[in-house]
């Protein structure tokens, strides 16, 4: 789940469009594809590198970036 139980039905519609929105935009980009005949999604090679390079960046280089800041 990304998001929140949704209050109203039109909640519920916007929610869904966002999400949709979302998964086109890393589909564009090459990050995710889609399963054939599936209502499934997969990470790429691109995507997976990408992403852990991303997450990499923000554990390392912020708490970097925190102790340039403490000194």
């Amino acid at each position: 789940r990304l998001f929140e139980q949704p209050e109203t039905q039109e909640d519920s519609a916007r929610l869904s469009s966002k999400t949709g929105r979302l998964l086109k935009k890393l589909q564009v980009h090459g990050l995710i594809a889609k399963v054939p005949r599936s209502r499934r999604w997969r990470v790429t090679e691109k995507g997976w590198a990408t992403m852990s390079a991303a997450v990499e960046i923000y554990e390392v280089g912020w708490m970097k970036m925190t102790e340039k800041k403490a000194a």
